[in-house]
């Protein structure tokens, strides 16, 4: 069972419901379909007195900011007016937290109280755009960037809008347990399951006003086939579009170009494959598309941050038990795993022993450990005088028999080749054989 981690919630007065509610559902509600509770969320009073929300709403917090001193993540869900400084006592806190080992994590204008502490100088965050020049003028040392939903600096995340700020609480939800469990959260959301942090927070085009002028069809087609190699002229003529009309429309509605979306398609299938099934990378990076296993792997590295082997190691434990086999599964990336297992068995080197055994019966394949007995070694196979040893470059020596004489056997010089043919010795040893006296 994964530890359940303990989340602080900052609250203060004037308090933002709807990114309050955003850790709330994110982090508090009990998730029966998931294996155990995997965080316990507490509200922190970062001020005294009494706190109060829009609508004339009271509020009542778990505690005051000794509870920062237990949390594994504390999370800033926003912060009244972008102008004022937070408290020094909540300044403060949040650096001795932080010392500790703690991560924090903002929403919107949630930077400015981070900002405050002086963690962010030197480091990249990102803040909603309208307050992005603000945040520049009172921060300057902070390297601000206000085209992104949001950035992870490992111990503190900064996230953009209140939409933003989902995206950032399943971020980390998925660096803590996995895609798997962060994908089951987002659906129980009717969310996005995931959008990268690198897209654009504010796209400048109108939304469509019907669902078919929009891309949503061809990125589902897309999806279900994800194990195919597509191309960017596949997606404009299922689209019904021009190459550089399907390019424009894209970018407009999501953000980011075809190739970058389809490559972090093409990981999230990965991981969800890695988490839940046992499959070889070379299987897994045949089933999400791509061409070999180094480039699954340098691409895997640069969007998820580590290696696929790292990445199952972490997760695979902690994927919730959905009762699903990949085998028996009719989803298009399972089915493209299983059809990878296949060709990747199919392929494999055999000895003559297998491939004796595999072909035995009525014309059906046998697995190769049929017949077997465990425990027992197989005889070693004999080989002929002087054959190669398969694996070796040296050569069986021959058996010695023993009533041979042992010694060295002189061989005879090979014959000597004149101009004249074998055996012919030429005209300047005949003279210098007359010369002695020899002939």
């Amino acid at each position: 069972m994964p530890k359940t981690r303990v989340v602080v919630a900052v609250a203060y007065d004037r308090l933002n419901l709807f990114e309050a509610g955003i850790v709330a559902e994110v982090f508090g509600l009990p998730r029966p379909e998931l294996p155990g509770p995997l965080y316990a969320l507490r509200v922190a009073q970062a001020e005294p007195g009494e706190l109060r929300g829009p609508g004339g709403l009271r509020l009542c917090a778990d505690g005051g900011l000794g509870l920062l001193r237990r949390a594994d993540l504390i999370v800033i869900p926003g912060w009244r007016n972008h102008r004022e400084l937070p408290p020094r006592g909540l300044i403060q806190a949040l650096r001795a937290a932080h010392a500790r080992g703690a991560r924090l994590l903002s929403i919107c204008t949630g930077a400015f109280v981070l900002a405050a502490t002086g963690l962010l100088d030197g480091r990249r965050a990102t803040t909603h755009w309208r307050y992005a020049d603000a945040f520049r003028r009172m921060y300057p040392r902070v390297a601000l960037d206000d085209q992104v939903l949001y950035v992870d600096e490992g111990d503190v995340v900064t996230s953009a809008g209140s939409a933003a700020g989902i995206d950032a609480c399943l971020h980390v939800v998925r660096c803590d347990h996995g895609a798997e469990v962060a994908n089951t959260i987002a659906r129980t959301m009717v969310s996005a399951p995931h959008r990268s942090g690198g897209q654009a927070q504010y796209i400048a085009g109108p939304v469509p006003p019907r669902e078919t002028d929009g891309l949503a069809a061809v990125m589902d087609w897309a999806r279900a086939r994800i194990h195919q190699s597509l191309s960017v002229p596949q997606l404009a003529r299922r689209a019904a579009m021009s190459e550089r009309t399907f390019l424009r429309r894209f970018v407009a509605e999501t953000g980011v170009a075809p190739k970058r979306w389809l490559l972090h398609e093409r990981v999230r299938a990965a991981q969800r494959m890695l988490e839940a099934h046992g499959a070889t990378l070379k299987a897994v990076s045949a089933a999400a598309g791509f061409a070999s296993v180094e480039t699954f792997r340098a691409v895997f590295r640069h969007i998820a941050g580590v290696a696929p082997s790292e990445y199952r190691r972490s997760f695979a434990s902690r994927a919730p038990e959905t009762g699903r086999d990949h085998k028996r599964s009719s989803r298009p990336a399972d089915r493209a795993l299983r059809g990878a297992d296949d060709r990747i068995q199919d392929h494999a080197p055999r000895s003559r022993t297998t491939r004796r055994v595999a072909r035995s019966g009525a014309g059906r394949r046998v697995p190769p450990h049929v017949g077997r007995t465990e425990g027992v070694a197989r005889e070693p196979r004999t080989l002929s005088a002087g054959r190669r040893v398969r694996g070796s470059r040296r050569r069986q020596r021959p058996a010695v028999d023993p009533a041979r004489p042992v010694g060295r056997r002189r061989r005879a010089p090979p014959a000597r080749r004149g101009r004249g043919g074998p055996g012919v010795l030429d005209r300047g040893r005949r003279r210098r054989r007359r010369d002695l006296g020899g002939d």
